[in-house]
């Protein structure tokens, strides 16, 4: 018996769960003008930013060289994306939470290159809001196609929308303590 009151309300949660299909992507994505397609380096994070009106900060510190790190640093990650396909472009489709996600929220997207040993970040030009939730519940809301620049790929500390591929530069402290740290074991190895 309990299992099936438990079955029931599982069920009953699952039917009242609002849930949405939202299509966003990125088109002909490049490095150095050469075009990525279907490349298993080339990753897609939507991200939200927030409520109507929000846009993206100046930039985003990407020293810590983590893809979490920096995505939580911009927003609430809502979905990934890897390998574009054969025509270089994300056309993604991910289920959402409509509880969580409405008219005018803004999203933005963060696409990551990792090629000869670096990851590279590029933060799209501008954001989007969300439109097209008008049915109950919605079902399709407009697509979200984001553009980038594609400018050629350097090292930096921050990454900005639309500021090109940007490799992140350690701090100098890590290189500091990785070199103590290799230290402390030749120490070690002689004792």
């Amino acid at each position: 018996m309990k299992k099936l009151l438990g079955l029931a309300v599982c069920l009953g949660l699952v039917a009242s769960a609002s849930a949405a299909t939202l299509n966003w992507g990125a088109a002909t994505i490049k490095f150095d003008s050469t075009s990525l397609k279907n490349s298993e380096a080339v990753n897609g994070y939507l991200i939200y930013l927030g409520g109507a009106g929000t846009a993206f900060s100046a930039s985003y510190d990407i020293s810590s060289d983590s893809v979490s790190t920096i995505v939580s640093s911009i927003g609430t990650q809502v979905a990934t994306a890897n390998k574009p396909n054969a025509l270089g472009t994300f056309n993604i489709k991910s289920t959402f939470d409509t509880s969580k996600y409405g008219n005018g929220d803004v999203f933005g997207m963060l696409l990551t290159y990792t090629n000869e040993g670096k990851t590279y970040y590029n933060l799209s030009t501008a954001t989007i809001g969300m439109t097209g939730l008008v049915e109950e519940p919605p079902t399709d809301p407009d697509k979200m196609t984001f553009s980038f620049s594609y400018a050629s790929g350097d090292d930096a500390k921050t990454v900005s929308a639309g500021g090109g591929w940007h490799a992140a530069v350690p701090e100098p402290s890590t290189a500091m303590l990785a070199l103590a740290g290799l230290a402390l074991l030749i120490k070690r190895r002689r004792a």
